[in-house]
C-alpha cells in the first residue's frame, strides 16, 4: 500500500515568503501554521538565554492589528484553537479552526509572526511568567532528565543549552535585545506558511498577499553561528539524583544528520531495537528478565549534525550495569543475525503511523511544514518510505558496527535522592456520516462508520469499569488489568502478540479512565480480520502471568511513586480523595501503594471474567469498511464472547467539602479547589461545558486576568469530567509560593464573579464558536469519532450524541450558565487542596 503525493503545492509570495497549499473537502476545519526557522540552537551571543521562548510569548501580547486581548478575543469567537511552541530549530505558530475563519486565522498568524509590538508593560510581567516556568521545569524529573543528557552529550553545539534558558542568561536578556532578534529572524525570507483544509487557493493567497503587503519590521543584524559539534572518541558518562522512586538512564550515540544514506536505516533500526513489544529491548530487557519498568529506542535525526540514536529506561538503581550490558548484547546479537522478518515488521509499523498523519487538516498541516522544514521536499514522507523499502539486513548490520560501538557512547543517569551512583491531487471521497448500528448473536453492541478517504480502520471498544467498579483495597485494579492485556493468551505468548500486531503495522492499546476500561485498535483496511481475531482472542484467553504480573505492578508503583512527588498530581489526588471520601470517584486510579501491593492473579482473573463479556461492551470500527460486509467477520472473531450482563454504578457516594494542605520538597506551590459536578446524562452538562470552555481558554477570565494582567501565576485553568452519577467541576494554578495568597483570593474572585454573572452576554457567542470549532476539529479523525460514538452508547446516550453538541450547546442561554455556575459552585460545595513548599 503506497502513500500517495501530496496534491499540495508551494508558492513564493513576496516578498520572499513560502506558501504550502494544501486545500482539501470533506471537513470544513483549517490548520494554518506559520513555521519560523529560528529556535534556542539560533541564539548565537545570547545562547542559552531563551530569547527564543521569550519571544514566542510576546508576540501574543498585541499586533499592529490587535491589542493583546482584541486577538484572544477575535480568535476565540470565530472558534480557533490556537498556541505556539518552540523547540531546538524553529518557532511555530498556529491556529486550527471552522473553515470559515480563514481571514482572520491568516491575518493573526502573520500580524503575530511579522508585525507584533511588543507593548513595553508587558515585558517584565512575561519574564516573571517564564521564571516561573523555568521553576517548574526543576520539579519535573523528564525535564531534568532530559537537560542532563543533552548537556552532557553536547560540548560545543548550542542544544546542550535548555529551550527555555537558563535563568542567570535568561534575566540578563533586554527589551532592546529581544526586539533585535525579533527584527533580524522573523523575516519572511526565514519563515513560511503552510495551509490546510477546506479552503480555496486563490481566496488565501490573495489573503496572505494583502497581510504581507502591509509591510514588515525594519531588519536588524543578529549573527548566528552554529559551532560543530566534535565527534564522539570515548565513552561519557553523568550522574545527577532526584526526587523520583526509580532511575532514568539514557544511553546515547551519534549519527550523523537527515541527508545520510544511512539514515533509513538508522531509523528502522530504532523501531526493530525497541519500538515496540516484541523488540529485543521490551521482550527481553523487560519480560524475560525484568530488569526494567519501561524501556525504548528512539531516533532524534535533524537537519543538522550531530543527530542520536538513544536508548531510554527506568528502572532500580542497582539493575543498571546489568541493563548496559544487556542493551550491548541484544545490539550485537542484532549484528549477527538475519534480520529480514524484523524488517518486514518495521516497515510497515512505520508506514501505518505515517497514513495516520493524512486523517486531520493539523496533522497534514504538521507534516507538509516538517518536510519542508527539514528537506525542502513536500513528499519527503513518501519518499522515505520508499528508501525504506530498500534497507536490508546488511544496511542494519553496517549501522550497528558503525555508530553503536560501546567507545562511542554517552550516558546519563538520573538516580533517587540517596543512592549511590555507579499522489497528483485527487477529489476527496465524501465520507458516509450514519452510524450504523447492530447486535451480535451474544449480545455485543457493534457501531460501524464508513470513511473512505484513507485506507485505514480505527476501532474503540468500550467496557464499564473504571473506578467505580473498584473499592479502596482493590484501587489500581483496571489500570493494572489493562497493562496485563497484551501479556499473554492460551493461544500466543505476549512476543507473539506483539509481534502478530507490529508485522501489520497495527497497534492494539489498553487505557482505563473514571468510566471504563477502553482498548483502542488501528490498522489498515485490508488487515481488519486478523486484528479482530486478536482481539478476540485478548478478551476470552488473557492468561495473566503471574511474572507479568509482577514486573508491571512494579511499573505502576514506580510511576505512583513519582506521581505523588509532582504537586498538580498530588494536588488533584487529595483533591478527590477528599471530596468522596476515598470512594467512588475518590478511588485513585493509578491505585496506592497499599492496594497494588495486595492485587494477585486471581483478582485480575475474576474482575476479566466478569467486565469481558458482550452485554458489558460496546465496539465501534470508523474507517474505510463496508458496514455490511464486515458483520460475518465480526460474528466470527467476537461473537463466541460470553453473553454476561451489563455492570451497573453502584449508588452515587455522598461528597464532602473542607480544605486540605500538603508538603512537597518542589519549588512551586498548587491550589486545586473542586466541586462536585454531573453525570453525563445531565441535560445542564452542556452549560457546564461552556463554562469551562470559558474558564480553560488563554482568551478567558482566568489566564488573562490572573496569569496575563496580574502575573500572579504560570497556569491557571478549570477542569473537569463527567461521570455517571456525579462528576467534577475544578479549579487550578501553579504559582511561586510567595504569590500563592494572593493568586488564591484573586482566583476566588473569579469563582465570585462566575456565580453572580455567568459567562458575560458580549461572550457568550465567541465562547460557543470556539466551543464548536473544538467539536469540528475533533470530529474530523475517524479515531475520536469512534472513541466518541463507543462511550456515548456503553453510557446510555445515542450513537450520535456526539454530533448534537453544537445544537445542544446553542440552546444554552447565559441564565441558564449562571444559575448553574450558583448552585455547582458554592463555597460549602468546595474541596480545596493547598500544595506548598
Amino acid at each position: 500500500m503506497e502513500f500517495p503525493l501530496t496534491s499540495a503545492h508551494l508558492e513564493t509570495l513576496k516578498p520572499g515568503l513560502d506558501v504550502i497549499l494544501d486545500p482539501s473537502s470533506g471537513s470544513s476545519v483549517i490548520s494554518a501554521q506559520i513555521w519560523v526557522a529560528t529556535g534556542s540552537m539560533h541564539e548565537s551571543a545570547l545562547a542559552g538565554s531563551g530569547i527564543s521562548h521569550l519571544l514566542e510569548h510576546m508576540v501574543f501580547k498585541g499586533t499592529d492589528r490587535f491589542s493583546g486581548e482584541e486577538l484572544s478575543l477575535e480568535v476565540q469567537a470565530a472558534g480557533g484553537q490556537w498556541n505556539a511552541y518552540t523547540t531546538y530549530d524553529r518557532t511555530v505558530y498556529y491556529i486550527d479552526g471552522p473553515a470559515e475563519s480563514l481571514d482572520l486565522f491568516l491575518s493573526a498568524l502573520t500580524e503575530m509572526v511579522f508585525r507584533p509590538t511588543f507593548p513595553e508593560g508587558e515585558y517584565e510581567k512575561e519574564k516573571d511568567v517564564i521564571r516561573r516556568e523555568i521553576a517548574m521545569g526543576l520539579d519535573d524529573p523528564d525535564s531534568v532528565g532530559h537537560e542532563h543528557n543533552f548537556r552532557t552529550i553536547f560540548s560545543r553545539d548550542h542544544r546542550r543549552h535548555p529551550i527555555i534558558g537558563q535563568l542567570d542568561l535568561f534575566n540578563a536578556i533586554t527589551y532592546e535585545q529581544m526586539v533585535t532578534y525579533h527584527h533580524a529572524r522573523y523575516r519572511p525570507n526565514n519563515c513560511f506558511l503552510v495551509l490546510s483544509g477546506e479552503f480555496d487557493p486563490t481566496e488565501a493567497k490573495s489573503i496572505i498577499t494583502r497581510e504581507l503587503d502591509k509591510g514588515l519590521r525594519p531588519f536588524r543584524e543578529f549573527p548566528v553561528s552554529l559551532p560543530t559539534e566534535p565527534t564522539r572518541i570515548g565513552v561519557r558518562r553523568s550522574a545527577e539524583t532526584f526526587a523520583i522512586p526509580a532511575s532514568h538512564l539514557t544511553m546515547s550515540w551519534q549519527v550523523p544528520d537527515l541527508g545520510h544514506p544511512d539514515v533509513p536505516a538508522l531509523e528502522l533500526l530504532s523501531t526493530i531495537f525497541g519500538g515496540g513489544r516484541s523488540t529485543p529491548l521490551y521482550r527481553v530487557i523487560r519480560e524475560d528478565l525484568g530488569l526494567v519498568h519501561s524501556i525504548g529506542s528512539y531516533a532524534w535525526i535533524t537537519p543538522d549534525a550531530p543527530g542520536l540514536f538513544s536508548v531510554h529506561a527506568e528502572a532500580e538503581t542497582d539493575k543498571l550495569a546489568e541493563i548496559e550490558a544487556q542493551v550491548h548484547q541484544q545490539l550485537n546479537q542484532l549484528a549477527q543475525r538475519d534480520l529480514q522478518k524484523e524488517i518486514t515488521r518495521a516497515k510497515r509499523q512505520l508506514a501505518s503511523a505515517q497514513f495516520k498523519t493524512l486523517t486531520t487538516a493539523s496533522s497534514r498541516a504538521s507534516d507538509l511544514a516538517s518536510n519542508w522544514h527539514q528537506t525542502r521536499n513536500l513528499d519527503y514522507t513518501r519518499d522515505f518510505l520508499i528508501q525504506l523499502e530498500k534497507v536490508t539486513t546488511e544496511d542494519l548490520h553496517h549501522v550497528i558496527t558503525t555508530y553503536l560501538s560501546p567507545d562511542r557512547l554517552t550516558i546519563t543517569r538520573l538516580d533517587p535522592e540517596g543512592s549511590i551512583a555507579e499522489a497528483p491531487e485527487t477529489d476527496a471521497i465524501s465520507k458516509d456520516a450514519v452510524i450504523h448500528e447492530h447486535t451480535l448473536s451474544n449480545g455485543l453492541r457493534i457501531l460501524l462508520n464508513q470513511d473512505s478517504q484513507v485506507p485505514v480502520i480505527y476501532g474503540n471498544l468500550a467496557l464499564l469499569a473504571g473506578c467505580l467498579s473498584e473499592t479502596p483495597e482493590t484501587a489500581g485494579l483496571n489500570a493494572l488489568l489493562s497493562s496485563l492485556l497484551l501479556k499473554g493468551t492460551s493461544n500466543r505468548s505476549a512476543t507473539e502478540l506483539a509481534e502478530s500486531l507490529e508485522d501489520l503495522g497495527a497497534s492494539l492499546r489498553p487505557g482505563a479512565g473514571n468510566n471504563t476500561l477502553l482498548l483502542s485498535t488501528y490498522c489498515l483496511r485490508d488487515d481488519l480480520a486478523p486484528v479482530m481475531e486478536i482481539l478476540g482472542d485478548i478478551l476470552t484467553n488473557s492468561t495473566f502471568p503471574k511474572e507479568a504480573l509482577e514486573r508491571e505492578k512494579a511499573a505502576i508503583t514506580s510511576r505512583l511513586k513519582e506521581a505523588l512527588n509532582d504537586p498538580a498530581s498530588r494536588a488533584f489526588r487529595e483533591m478527590r480523595h477528599q471530596l468522596w471520601n476515598g470512594e467512588g470517584y475518590g478511588i485513585p486510579s493509578s491505585g496506592s501503594l497499599e492496594s497494588l501491593a495486595s492485587l494477585d492473579r486471581e483478582s485480575i482473573l475474576a474482575h476479566s471474567k466478569k467486565s469481558f463479556s458482550a452485554g458489558n461492551l460496546v465496539l465501534a470500527l470508523f474507517g474505510d469498511l463496508d458496514p455490511e460486509k464486515i458483520l460475518p467477520l465480526l460474528e466470527e472473531t467476537l461473537g463466541q464472547l460470553p453473553a454476561g450482563e451489563t455492570q451497573h454504578a453502584p449508588p452515587e457516594v455522598p461528597t464532602h467539602s473542607g480544605e486540605h494542605h500538603l508538603t512537597l520538597d518542589k519549588e512551586q506551590a498548587v491550589l486545586a479547589i473542586g466541586y462536585p459536578g454531573l453525570s453525563v446524562t445531565d441535560p445542564r452538562r452542556f452549560a457546564l461545558e461552556l463554562l469551562h470552555c470559558y474558564c480553560s481558554d488563554m482568551a478567558g477570565p482566568l489566564f488573562t486576568n490572573i496569569r496575563e494582567e496580574l502575573g500572579l501565576a504560570y497556569y491557571v485553568s478549570s477542569s473537569m469530567f463527567l461521570g455517571i452519577n456525579t462528576g467534577l467541576f475544578s479549579f487550578y494554578l501553579g504559582t511561586a509560593p510567595d504569590q500563592l495568597d494572593l493568586a488564591r483570593t484573586t482566583l476566588e474572585g473569579e469563582i465570585q464573579k462566575l456565580i453572580k454573572d455567568g459567562i458575560p452576554s458580549d461572550r457568550l457567542a465567541s465562547v460557543k464558536a470556539n466551543a464548536r470549532a473544538a467539536n469540528a476539529l475533533q470530529n474530523q479523525s475517524p479515531k475520536s469519532r469512534a472513541n466518541l460514538a463507543a462511550l456515548d452508547v456503553l453510557l446510555g446516550l445515542p450513537a450520535t450524541h456526539h454530533t448534537e453538541q453544537d445544537a445542544r450547546m446553542d440552546a444554552v442561554t447565559g441564565e441558564d450558565i449562571q444559575q448553574l455556575a450558583a448552585e455547582l459552585l458554592q463555597d460549602k460545595k468546595a474541596t480545596i487542596v493547598v500544595v506548598t513548599p
